[in-house]
């Protein structure tokens, strides 16, 4: 004769509600601790900034020790350790943050796109497309292969503005390579080294593109034309508000901050530093992005 199994029971059989409740408490954890995480970044990289670099660069405290306002809520949802985000982490925090707020990248980062670059590097493409006929046949195949059924059925399937937050995180960690460098050469090689001048800036465009988020949606609920202001107010009150905001990150911010961590570098040698690699890397981006084209349809 067989003998029947016997089923055991287990916590779940006897508490349903209670473990209902841990599977909901595991599923809370999964999506807010990295949220807390990231904001738990952007406060230590705001308030404690000469804490949070000596414990990420230096392992002078551990890192999850750090106190935040954030922890206590930490807390209740998970027992795991407090650690911030990582640096290319916290981009991505920031990139997400920016794309769930409504904010239209344009792959080099917020200030540039609200000049309509990539609109007259279009424009221009058209003019030079339409004088020379070599480039005007490259034109026509173009757009041949982008009004291709084939093609038109795939793109619709693509999500554009993840296409773009995904485009923008790339461009920006490749981007922020060759500033590192350029950052660490002008201002001082011997003084930090490149590994932490790129962790450090890109800790600095993760919390521009948070705040770039914040203001993004404040814009979005904020209606300025109730107050009889022109149509173009809000894009000109943004784009000052973002300038602030890039001028605290990429400047203000440093200069106070990298000579506290670094006592070979001084206020003067990381401005200098700062002013010099992005004129570099403005130029680079304008030679790419349109001084080519410019350039050859003015010799055209």
């Amino acid at each position: 004769m067989f003998r029947k199994q016997r089923y055991e029971t287990n916590d779940s059989d006897r508490f349903p509600l209670w473990a209902m409740w841990l599977q909901i408490r595991t599923a809370l954890a999964e999506l807010l601790v990295p949220v807390l995480a990231g904001w738990k970044t952007l406060w230590l990289v705001l308030v404690t900034p000469k804490s949070f670099f000596e414990a990420y660069c230096f392992h002078t405290k551990p890192i999850e020790n750090l106190y935040t306002p954030f922890d206590p809520l930490w807390r209740g949802v998970s027992a795991e350790e407090r650690k911030p985000l990582e640096p290319a982490q916290f981009v991505l925090f920031g990139i997400v943050m920016a794309a769930l707020a409504g904010f239209k990248f344009d792959n080099s980062n917020q200030l540039s796109g609200l000049l309509g670059r990539l609109n007259e590097v279009y424009g221009v493409w058209n003019n030079l497309a339409q004088r020379t006929d070599a480039l005007g046949n490259v034109a026509r195949q173009v757009n041949e292969v982008l009004a291709n059924p084939y093609f038109v059925w795939v793109q619709q399937f693509s999500d554009q503005e993840i296409l773009s937050a995904v485009w923008e995180l790339i461009v920006t960690l490749f981007v922020l390579v060759f500033y590192a460098y350029l950052f660490r050469l002008v201002a001082g090689w011997r003084s930090i080294s490149a590994a932490h001048s790129y962790i450090f800036w890109l800790y600095m465009a993760g919390g521009q593109f948070v705040t770039t988020a914040v203001s993004t949606l404040f814009f979005s609920f904020v209606s300025l034309s109730a107050l009889g202001l022109p149509e173009i107010a809000p894009d000109v009150f943004f784009w000052v508000l973002e300038m602030g905001l890039a001028l605290g990150w990429q400047l203000f911010l440093p200069a106070w901050v990298l000579p506290r961590l670094f006592p070979g570098l001084t206020v003067k040698s990381v401005v200098w530093g700062v002013i010099v690699g992005r004129v570099l890397l403005k130029t680079l981006g304008w030679l790419i992005g349109g001084g080519v084209l410019l350039t050859l349809l003015l010799t055209a």
